[in-house]
């Protein structure tokens, strides 16, 4: 009964409550995962996904859902909104000569099982020609796994992953 009027309130109309609620969906980075990434990338003409722009100061270009534009959220100057990211993403990256793709922590891929991150990572980078390096950073809390089949050795030889702490780098 709370939980339907906190739903049905204007609360959840508030820019800043809808803000502070997807800033919790986020997640942190940890330095050691930042540092793996920033390794693997081919060039500095980066394109982040799905990240939340606020947490980087990296000069890069940002895309994000158009419906989180109204959230009261820092958000990056080269952020840039959309609401079908999938038709935008090939004329943008072969206009900008962009390299590499980073997505931290996507909604899309939140309670998906490793080989079904797998198959998107493999369809996801099927959309661009040329050699376009893709890094998907998960939380291992966020993932559908059976912790008690697979220990982190056999995740990372089985998916050729990175595990980091708590976060598994899928670097495509």
């Amino acid at each position: 009964m709370i939980i339907e009027n906190i739903f049905s309130s204007d609360l959840t109309k508030d820019p800043k409550i809808l803000a502070n609620l997807y800033i919790h969906t986020k997640g942190s980075i940890a330095d050691d995962t930042w540092k793996y990434v920033e390794n693997n990338l081919l060039s500095d003409k980066v394109l982040f996904l799905h990240s939340g722009s606020w947490r980087f100061g990296k000069d890069a270009v940002y895309i994000e859902n158009d419906y989180l534009q109204n959230y009261s959220l820092n958000w990056h100057p080269n952020t840039k909104f959309s609401h079908d990211i999938n038709k935008l993403l090939p004329g943008l990256v072969r206009t900008m000569g962009i390299l590499d793709i980073l997505m931290f922590h996507p909604e899309d891929l939140r309670y998906k099982t490793l080989t079904q991150i797998e198959d998107f990572c493999d369809n996801f980078k099927k959309m661009f020609v040329g050699n376009i390096s893709l890094q998907v950073i998960t939380s291992m809390t966020n993932i559908c796994i059976n912790r008690l089949c697979y220990n982190r050795k056999t995740i990372e030889d089985e998916y050729n992953v990175k595990l980091l702490g708590n976060d598994i780098v899928w670097v495509r």
